[in-house]
């Protein structure tokens, strides 16, 4: 199929997905040195988060970035109780130190 031809039944048939084509292309902004500093910082954070065993991410994640209580965590991952949670939490950063 030639191109003019794909192009009008394209125009025909998807006029919104013709626009967006035939949209110039705005240039991606640039990443500033502290937002890339950051996306370093985050990707470090997941290979060291990866290494740990699923119970002691799981800690770590619901504690530090979900911001939930230690009695919350230990209700959602039915532990005994608040101080098994710290406990996971210190054992999982103890790991993380090494």
């Amino acid at each position: 199929m030639p191109a003019e031809e794909f192009e009008h039944r394209l125009a025909d048939d998807h006029p919104a997905l013709l626009a967006v084509l035939r949209a110039p292309s705005e240039p991606e902004p640039e990443a500033s040195d502290a937002e890339l500093e950051q996306v370093v910082a985050v990707i470090d954070a997941l290979a060291l988060l990866s290494k740990l065993p699923p119970n002691l991410r799981d800690v770590l994640v619901l504690y530090y970035v979900e911001d939930r209580t230690a009695l919350e965590i230990a209700d959602s991952l039915g532990l005994p109780n608040g101080r098994a949670v710290y406990t996971l939490i210190d054992n999982a950063l103890r790991r993380l130190a090494k």
